[in-house]
């Protein structure tokens, strides 16, 4: 379905827990909203929590605005459906790429920001476009060959080693992502690539919210793009969690939690 008044295209939301204080969390390139339930569960009492599956992804539908304007654009109307005011927004990976152009766009609408392994953009144009040919190429060969070729490729990555050495974890983790459609997930790698993001640097200095961002001490690019953003921005606090990679959440999910909890609740991390 299409939302009436933007023409954008509805999101599938799971609503879990309940508190006074609504927490909304994107998932990374290839995940679900479901993938954040047991985080959900564990926060209410104090936070009802919306689980978006973004376009292409889960149970939502490509649409065919794929662009960060046109996904914050749909999260906006998905929150404005509910009657949401103010929430705290979540994001990891490519789901916290969108969460701070969101943020940026809307910053009366975010009372508190997190963004695991995030990274603000490229700055340099030529990388930028460099990494658009790459992430198409990615996306032709995904479609040529399968969804199964490319998620071993794609977690054979340096930052994802951490989960290799939990092989149960890992098989869940695989047989989730084979849910998705070949020819969705592979729009969205081309047309959500970092090469197509824009670089918000320049806008963290005049990030209004309290914001937090999360790297694994093993996924050295990241940890280093949270000491930078944090240099920048007086909103901006850090936390380097030890011993995992890219996917804080699921390397060390009780560690996460306390960080992420610690945070929506306004004491000191």
């Amino acid at each position: 379905m299409r939302s009436q008044e933007s023409g954008l295209e509805d999101l599938n939301v799971a609503e879990r827990g309940d508190g006074p204080r609504v927490v909304v969390w994107l998932h990374g390139f290839l995940g679900s909203g479901s993938e954040f339930l047991p985080f959900a569960e564990s926060l209410t009492g104090r936070f009802r929590s919306l689980l978006v599956d973004l376009p292409g992804h889960g149970a939502s539908p490509i649409g065919e605005q794929t662009s960060y304007e046109g996904w914050s654009g749909s999260i906006r109307d998905a929150v404005d459906q509910r009657g949401l005011k103010r929430f705290d927004l979540i994001g990891y990976s490519m789901g916290g790429r969108v969460a701070l152009d969101f943020a940026l766009r809307y910053p009366g609408r975010v009372r508190r920001l997190v963004l695991e392994s995030t990274n603000p953009g490229i700055v340099d144009s030529a990388a930028r476009r460099h990494r658009f040919t790459s992430d198409t190429l990615r996306a032709d060969r995904l479609r040529s060959n399968g969804l199964d070729a490319f998620l071993k490729q794609w977690y054979g990555h340096g930052v994802f080693a951490d989960l290799r050495t939990q092989p149960d974890t890992v098989g869940a983790l695989l047989e989730r992502r084979k849910l998705n459609r070949n020819s969705d997930v592979a729009r969205v790698l081309r047309d959500l690539s970092p090469g197509n993001q824009p670089s918000h640097w320049k806008h963290l200095p005049g990030l209004s919210m309290p914001s937090l961002m999360i790297a694994g001490e093993r996924d050295g690019k990241y940890r280093s793009i949270s000491i930078r953003a944090a240099c920048q921005s007086r909103s901006i606090r850090r936390v380097t969690v030890p011993g995992v990679g890219h996917n804080v959440h699921m390397g060390a999910p009780d560690t996460y939690l306390a960080i992420v909890r610690r945070f929506l609740e306004g004491r000191v991390i």
